[in-house]
């Protein structure tokens, strides 16, 4: 039985599950997470609240470390995507260097049009996460399913190690 919170914008400010949370951190620690709550359950070096206003902010995508991006689940999801489009300009990548990769968890809702203008020919590439999550605090599993975009320039190396949570595409920006 799914929650009909999870239907309506009533609450937006799912967790991600620890399981998921786990897999990230394992690929690269976490710098910023630009849409969280005071507690920062990410355990980002750097955090932005509601307050803060992270769409406003300048997420230095130029530093070492992942963006990772749980946005609010609402009106506002277009926003965070369309800001992960736009953060997420190519980079000169030194081999040296770990530049900074932004990890974008949203609904796999391929039908929409921010997925089309924000996902599609922006990220560089997407994993499409098996089964449905059952975010933090929730009673059930959510009643859609999740995909993780990778903004960034190792996409290989996210293929690498996200295929193990699902499938993952490799995409071409336009």
């Amino acid at each position: 039985m799914t929650s009909p919170a999870m239907f309506s914008s009533d609450r937006q400010d799912w967790q991600t599950p620890d399981r998921l949370l786990d897999f990230v951190k394992s690929y690269r620690k976490i710098r910023l997470d630009p849409c969280t709550s005071i507690e920062n359950p990410t355990g980002a070096q750097e955090f932005f609240i509601p307050a803060d206003d992270g769409l406003k902010q300048d997420w230095e995508v130029w530093k070492p470390g992942v963006i990772y991006v749980n946005p609010p689940y609402g009106r506002e999801q277009a926003l965070w995507i369309a800001k992960c489009a736009t953060e997420a300009v190519p980079r000169e990548f030194h081999m040296d260097e770990m530049g900074g990769e932004i990890l974008l968890l949203v609904p796999a809702r391929t039908d929409t049009a921010h997925w089309h203008h924000g996902v599609l020919g922006h990220a560089d590439a997407v994993c499409y996460i098996k089964g449905r999550l059952k975010f933090r605090g929730a009673k059930s599993s959510a009643p859609f399913p999740s995909a993780l975009a990778y903004y960034g320039d190792r996409p290989h190396d996210f293929k690498r190690h996200f295929k193990g949570l699902g499938h993952v595409e490799m995409l071409s920006r336009h």
